[in-house]
């Protein structure tokens, strides 16, 4: 679903829409708030309503926002006040909340709190996947489940018998990732036979898989190594599952990555110590990380080697060098070098790659580091996004990117950046900051803190911190904060000590349908003159960089065509 169709309040940021000589306007993105702190929560008492702390914002192409939040008010206390919800199909709904029973489950099982080290992830289906606290009695476990269709699925409890494999039980989840509807994950276990540690598991009809366990023979390697630890898994829609993991043999140590559709019988995708495909004799595969699926069921992972860290990209005996340490960008400056390959995402079809590296000037034969640079794109044909000798967009012209703590990037090109912008001058105030990209690839800035934030027409708040969720975070290896439809989900706390969820929507608008109901009707009127009263600079109709009286002619002439 698109976010037209959500019932919230959206204003435009960055600068005029540009829409003078067009009915459909483009880039910069419109806004519209998911979830504010005072907001009601859905099905709860009067007077209950969302608090200060929310968190880590997921958004699939559908549109839906898969959050976790803090709720006070009547009847809540340190037994009620957390849980999750998501925004679907235009209204909010709660998915977990803590001290309510979990639908299909014994009466005495209840949601535990939500947060710290609670993973959840809303995957491309619309399935929701959890590992968090589950209350039994008077005893708090752990717990993974999954909601699909309005149906809750208990997928493994802490105490509980792991499947297919006995004497063993479950003690809790470590990693998982979450496709079409399928789960796969790194779930540690106890249990009285020589296995001390992790299983990975793989989701199908319900049914939870045993694949490898720890302290297991090392698929690929030599008799005496064995499995030490997991460390990341990834799956495809298709049911492609990958896993890291950490190899032993008595003070040795090794990583590995297996490739697999059948649990039962992995194939080797990477091992430390095999040659790796980068072109240079003798180079080898040295640290492995985290592997990502596409869907079509490419895998992509970074990997040092002899020469440096590169991506790679294939299946079992087709991987191939896709963006080497070293890479061509094709607008870096004369004299500036991109090296030293940071971190790196790729989208979901697996073609396009954003990338971090070290930004390098020569001068005088001597290369002196000039802060980041984000590169993204087509892997054979990476453009600049960001680097450390641009000014940082939308702040004062004297700061620059010097830090990158998060990216993203979509199927259509699309790139976020959560990034740290920084004086010339060592010791200056640091602003952290959340950069897009349009479907245009021109960048602009969301919001950063100490910087004014329009929440709603006439509702300005100064922004404290920000929150962007890395797709690597708490053990969720597939969480997006970017979809390919052109939103981002994100999350903002204020200086007035107020907090809110919100989306930016870069895709093409309709001008009349002013407050993205999905139709032009006298809604949109309403909220146009909200924001022509206010000055908003979402009221700037024809593009002329002020509003007044002409915007209003110009959009009853587009309201009055219906688009």
């Amino acid at each position: 679903m698109s976010l037209r169709r959500l019932p919230v309040a959206f204003m435009a940021i960055g600068g005029a829409l540009g829409v003078c000589h067009s009915d459909v306007a483009a880039a910069p993105p419109r806004v519209g708030v998911v979830a504010l702190s005072g907001q009601s929560v859905p099905s709860a008492p009067a007077g209950v309503v969302f608090s200060n702390s929310m968190q880590s914002p997921q958004i699939n192409d559908a549109g839906d926002v898969l959050f976790s939040a803090a709720i006070s008010g009547p009847a809540v206390d340190g037994n009620s006040d957390t849980g999750l919800w998501i925004l679907r199909g235009g209204g909010l709904s709660t998915v977990a909340r803590e001290g309510s029973s979990i639908p299909g489950q014994p009466a005495d099982r209840a949601f535990g709190p939500w947060g710290g080290s609670d993973t959840y992830l809303l995957d491309d289906s619309g399935a929701v996947f959890a590992s968090g606290a589950v209350r039994t009695g008077q005893s708090m476990v752990g717990g993974v489940f999954a909601v699909r269709a309005s149906r809750y699925e208990m997928l493994a409890m802490y105490g509980q018998p792991v499947p297919g494999f006995p004497a063993s039980q479950w003690r809790g989840a470590s990693s998982f990732a979450a496709a079409g509807g399928r789960i796969a994950a790194a779930l540690r276990v106890f249990t009285s036979v020589p296995y001390p540690s992790d299983t990975c598991l793989g989701l199908a009809a319900s049914t939870l898989v045993p694949a490898l366990f720890g302290g297991s023979a090392a698929p690929g390697f030599p008799v005496g190594w064995t499995v030490a630890e997991m460390n990341a898994v990834g799956i495809g829609p298709g049911g492609e599952w990958v896993l890291n993991i950490l190899a032993r043999r008595g003070n040795q140590s090794a990583g590995l990555i297996l490739y697999g559709l059948d649990v039962a019988a992995p194939a080797v995708l990477a091992r430390a110590g095999d040659a790796a495909p980068t072109g240079v004799p003798m180079d080898v595969f040295v640290n492995l990380y985290t592997p990502f699926v596409s869907r079509a069921g490419l895998v992509t992972f970074a990997a040092d080697t002899h020469i440096g860290k590169s991506l790679f990209q294939g299946r079992p005996g087709t991987l191939a060098q896709v963006v080497p340490p070293r890479p061509t960008i094709a607008n870096l400056p004369v004299g500036f070098t991109a090296s030293g390959l940071i971190d790196a995402r790729v989208s979901p079809g697996g073609d396009q790659v954003a990338a971090i590296f070290g930004l390098y000037e020569s001068i005088g034969g001597v290369n002196y580091y000039r802060g980041p640079v984000v590169a993204a794109g087509n892997p054979q044909s990476l453009r600049v996004v960001l680097s450390g000798n641009m000014p940082a967009v939308g702040l004062s012209p004297d700061l620059t990117y010097s830090r990158i703590s998060t990216v993203c990037v979509a199927d259509p090109g699309q790139v976020v950046v959560q990034a740290l912008a920084a004086p010339p001058v060592s010791g200056g105030v640091l602003f952290n900051g959340i950069w897009a990209t349009d479907l245009d690839g021109q960048l602009h800035l969301i919001a950063a803190e100490t910087q004014p934030f329009d929440v709603s027409p006439g509702d300005s708040r100064t922004v404290r911190s920000l929150l962007l969720t890395s797709e690597h975070a708490g053990g969720a290896s597939n969480a997006r904060p970017l979809n390919n439809t052109g939103q981002l989900a994100f999350g903002l706390t204020f200086t007035d000590g107020t907090s809110g969820i919100f989306i930016a929507d870069f895709a093409p608008h309709c001008v009349a349908d002013f407050d993205l109901s999905g139709g032009v009707d006298g809604g949109d009127v309403d909220a146009f003159f909200a924001a022509w009263s206010a000055g908003a600079d979402a009221a700037d109709v024809n593009g002329d960089g002020a509003v007044n009286g002409d915007d209003v002619g110009s959009f009853f002439d587009r309201w009055s065509g219906g688009c």
